[in-house]
């Protein structure tokens, strides 16, 4: 995670973004920071069971690993201290060779 994170950070950080909010909004911003999380799911076996005992666990045993898979969640933190999901960000190019 750590490459993933100084690369986003050197990409875009000082960078100028407009956020497409889900209201409808486009707010504008500065990137200050890039933060990285991770978010989880167990496979469906596993969450299923996990649902059905709640306050049972010290009751079963339970014979098989469960999977656990993840996935980076991505946030921009603006200059006011806002905090937007990566995927909703669109950072202005001033470069024009790119079109």
């Amino acid at each position: 995670m750590s490459k993933l994170s100084s690369t986003l950070k050197e990409l875009y950080v000082g960078k100028e973004f407009i956020y497409k909010s889900k209201y409808g909004g486009r707010p504008q911003g500065t990137c200050t920071d890039i933060n990285i999380s991770n978010r989880f799911i167990l496979d469906e076996e596993t969450t299923e069971l996990l649902k059905n005992i709640k306050n049972h666990l010290d009751k079963i045993e339970y014979k098989r690993t469960p999977t656990v898979a993840h996935q980076p969640h991505i946030h921009v933190v603006s200059e006011n201290g806002n905090i937007y999901d990566f995927e909703d960000c669109y950072f202005l190019n001033t470069d024009i060779s790119f079109w």
